[in-house]
């Protein structure tokens, strides 16, 4: 049974544990019992396997027994040139290749951070690495999270996953059993490793260390994952045989042509080894390592790292580019799009260009806002913040009080001390904070509230959520006494589109490369920003691929375009079912839960902002975050393929 469908009393006794914690000499006996809390490398990178690399070409392999037959025959000279050619392909690789293997070390740098924890009833600070089932941790705002834990105490908790399910959107926690088993995205009572809090105060049991966290899986599958040719690879070891039967085949006539002639059979034979080795193209590995390499280097200045040289002639086969919504297309960030206030909707800019009247409005959104007060801001807070500070807004927070957002409640709300005044704020879901009041505040006046008004707001609100938007209700009082609200207005947001995507994406499609949306948000959002970019295309959620089997997934493969509430699974059954269909996949994103299809696909691409893994995993690293860096890169691969 997984953790998140335990009860509380459950889980302390199946992890031997209290809410006062674990002794210290117990916790130091789980240690050597689980080992320490990182994930574990089964394919641990070295340099002689970096070496090996080099040298697994058959073209590689016929040059060596070239160089070998030469020396043999005492033709010393095109053994030494043989072997300088060899020896130049295997340092340019080796050379591309360590430097670029050594980001996948940072794999462990996502456990390196303090963990909270109760020990011998005492509060103490220690390394992730020390942390152990059973460890109870002390959780609050801007804590990191070292290890997949079930939450049993919760004070308005929330969390971001952005970058191990993909979702921007913030997650709220609560110690509710769940009483199935459900992706990472439901389970809403567990927090995972390598997640943030960015709200509220927890306690909660550490389940699971190392490699049996989420982020522990996702290392593991990427460490699984089969080493991959790249077209040019595979059409260069078709070569290398096909030319090696043609030598041989020559040079058997050859022989028997000699001895037919009455040569002596010694002199036919070295005759044919002689024409064999001649014919044997030594300087085709050269010219194309020399040709990889300039792309390598005209690719950099064009803010594309490349991590091995093959993948840069990889690219330029692509056929299909699956792209990570959140911090690829988007920019990862709560902007807010639209506003409605003084029974008006405004965009962002005529707000900005009216922010007299709507002063109000963004007094609540600066003052009902924990964004200033936290290490890692919920991106939804840090939004409206911003918004709130565009509109003018720069008050001092004297707060006396704060009622925190639950699931439960859905609002948020904060008693504040403004010129001698006592004023609650309060910001939620737009009908639950239409509940909560009793009068409507437009342009400073307020009027009783009818149900005129209310089907009005609720008509802005859900508008603005058909457009993919988050929307959220602002309120405030005269005084601190909550049933005498005034409803002021709302605000929708959304994580805004990359500047130049659409044109991008537009010039993949006309270069013949379908591109592909793979998101962790809802299904309704993602189809929103991925019309908006111009992706169009039937729309699948995860829900669904969690049922299909990479075959039954094939029939549906060439017609979806949006792959919604997905899984790092899913990315990976995805990118292969698009391989059997005989596409060349790029795989691009920025999160720990894309390291395992980047390192599945043909070509996999990390954005340089990204997280250390996904780095790792990658076969190319946009420097630039911009995934119009990716069209640069594809008209230099297609070029290099060419030639």
């Amino acid at each position: 049974m997984h953790s998140s469908q335990q009860s509380i009393n459950d889980i302390l006794m199946y992890h031997h544990t209290t809410e006062n914690g674990l002794t210290t000499q117990e916790a130091q006996k789980r240690l050597q019992n689980y080992g320490k809390n990182v994930p574990t490398e089964e394919k641990e990178t070295n340099k002689l396997k970096i070496l090996t690399r080099q040298i697994k070409s058959f073209i590689i392999y016929i040059m060596i027994g070239a160089a070998i037959v030469s020396i043999i025959l005492n033709e010393v000279t095109d053994a030494i040139v043989i072997t300088i050619i060899i020896v130049m392909n295997i340092i340019l690789g080796f050379i591309q290749e360590y430097k670029a293997e050594k980001a996948i070390e940072a794999l462990h740098k996502l456990t390196k951070p303090l963990a909270t924890v109760l020990r011998d009833n005492k509060i103490q600070d220690i390394s992730t690495e020390e942390l152990v089932p059973g460890d109870l941790l002390i959780l609050e705002a801007g804590s990191y999270i070292g290890a997949d834990a079930r939450v049993i105490e919760v004070t308005g908790l929330q969390t971001n996953e952005s970058t191990l399910t993909g979702e921007s959107n913030p997650v709220q926690k609560n110690i509710q059993t769940i009483k199935e088993e459900v992706i990472i995205q439901k389970q809403t009572n567990m927090l995972f490793a390598g997640t943030v809090i960015t709200q509220g105060r927890a306690k909660a049991v550490v389940t699971s260390t190392g490699q049996h966290t989420e982020l522990g899986k996702i290392a593991h599958q990427i460490q699984i994952a089969e080493e991959k040719q790249t077209p040019l690879q595979k059409k260069l070891h078709t070569f290398g045989i096909k030319a090696t039967v043609a030598i041989l085949i020559i040079a058997g006539i050859i022989f028997i042509i000699g001895f037919l002639r009455g040569e002596p059979m010694y002199t036919s034979f070295l005759v044919a080894v002689a024409l064999a080795v001649a014919a044997i193209p030594e300087g085709l590995p050269a010219v194309i390592t020399i040709s990889l390499a300039l792309g390598t280097k005209r690719m950099a200045r064009k803010k594309a790292l490349m991590r091995t040289l093959p993948a840069v002639e990889a690219l330029g086969s692509t056929t299909v580019i699956c792209t990570d919504k959140t911090g690829t297309l988007t920019e990862n960030k709560m902007q807010v799009e639209a506003l409605y206030a003084n029974r008006m909707l405004y965009t962002r800019a005529e707000a900005c260009a009216q922010k007299h009247t709507l002063r109000d409005l963004a007094e609540i959104a600066f003052l009902c806002n924990n964004a200033t007060q936290q290490k890692h801001p919920d991106p939804t807070e840090q939004g409206i913040l911003v918004m709130a500070q565009e509109l003018g807004m720069n008050h001092k927070d004297h707060r006396i009080q704060e009622i925190p957002f639950t699931s439960e409640t859905k609002y948020m709300m904060t008693i504040n001390k403004i010129d001698n005044k006592t004023i609650a704020y309060m910001k939620g879901a737009p009908e639950i904070v239409l509940r909560h009041c009793s009068y409507v505040l437009s342009k400073g006046r307020r009027y009783r509230i009818t149900q005129k008004d209310t089907e009005e707001i609720v008509h802005h609100a859900e508008l603005c959520a058909k457009g993919g938007l988050r929307v959220l209700g602002f309120a405030k009082s005269r005084d601190n006494t909550k049933n005498e609200l005034q409803f002021v207005g709302l605000m929708a947001m959304r994580d805004p589109p990359r500047e130049g995507v659409k044109e991008s994406i537009a010039q993949c499609h006309d270069a013949g490369i379908n591109v592909i949306m793979i998101t962790g948000d809802h299904a309704t959002t993602a189809q929103a920003i991925a019309h908006e970019i111009g992706i169009t295309g039937k729309v699948m959620t995860g829900d669904v691929l969690e049922t299909l089997s990479v075959e039954q997934l094939l029939p549906h493969v060439n017609d979806v375009r949006i792959y919604a509430r997905v899984s790092p699974e899913h990315k990976v059954k995805i990118v292969k079912a698009l391989q059997k269909k005989g596409h060349i996949v790029a795989m691009t994103g920025d999160g720990v839960n894309d390291a395992p299809a980047l390192k599945n696909a043909d070509i996999g691409t990390a954005v340089g902002s990204g997280t250390d893994i996904a780095k790792g995993a990658a076969d190319m690293i946009l420097i630039d975050d911009n995934f119009t860096t990716i069209v640069a890169a594809v008209e230099e691969g297609r070029g290099i393929f060419m030639n």
